[in-house]
């Protein structure tokens, strides 16, 4: 299962991941882990689509997602914790899903790729 523009496509869903680190200055250790996984993936992005498409393609289960909520006392905001290897996968479906319906005009002229 191989496509002309998936290495592309799958870097730029790295860049997009990587971008919300960029401007913490502090990281806890998930993040550290996250964002080394990221970069790891962004040095090596063939080993690391193949390992999203075998994990899209053999784990037809749902993964556990950590829900808390941060009081405001005004409002609660919700913060979820999701494995980095399903963020990365999400984000490159995400990205490939973008394209493809950009490619076949899907979507009308005043739709863009960041909304």
């Amino acid at each position: 299962m191989n496509y002309k523009h998936d290495t592309k496509i799958f870097i730029l869903c790295l860049e997009r991941l990587k971008e919300s680190y960029s401007v913490k200055s502090r990281l806890n250790q998930a993040q550290r882990e996250e964002l080394g996984l990221i970069e790891q993936a962004y040095d090596n992005p063939h080993e690391a689509l193949s390992r999203v498409k075998r994990h899209l393609l053999t784990m037809r289960s749902f993964k556990e997602v950590g829900l808390e909520f941060m009081d405001l006392y005004s409002h609660l905001v919700p913060v979820y914790e999701i494995e980095p290897l399903e963020k990365i996968t999400d984000a490159y479906i995400d990205q490939y899903l973008w394209y493809e319906a950009e490619k076949r005009q899907l979507f009308p002229n005043w739709i863009k790729p960041s909304d």
